[in-house]
């Protein structure tokens, strides 16, 4: 079994995919994660939605992250990866 990765390793990868592939690897991810919701393997495809979630908050100008994180009025997963990026920049709420 592997160790589930830490936030800051999730940046990481996160980051390093985006500098190689670009922004539209977002895409690819969420359209894989569609395959697999299709294919029954749910756990997947919701762990392949949060990477694309996380990544495009990486991208957010930091008014539109704070902006985001607003409209969640701080409540659910979604929030929580904003409120994980808005804290790695050191941005106040």
């Amino acid at each position: 079994m592997r160790d589930k990765p830490n936030e800051q390793q999730e940046y990481e990868l996160d980051r390093a995919l985006l500098d190689e592939h670009g922004p539209s690897y977002i895409n690819t991810i969420c359209s894989f994660a569609e395959g697999m919701r299709a294919e029954g393997r749910d756990a997947d495809a919701d762990d392949a939605m949060k990477q694309c979630d996380r990544m495009r908050a990486i991208l957010m100008p930091d008014r539109d992250l704070v902006a985001a994180y607003n409209r969640t009025e701080g409540d659910g997963e979604q929030a929580g990866r904003l409120a994980a990026e808005i804290s790695r920049r050191g941005l106040d709420l």
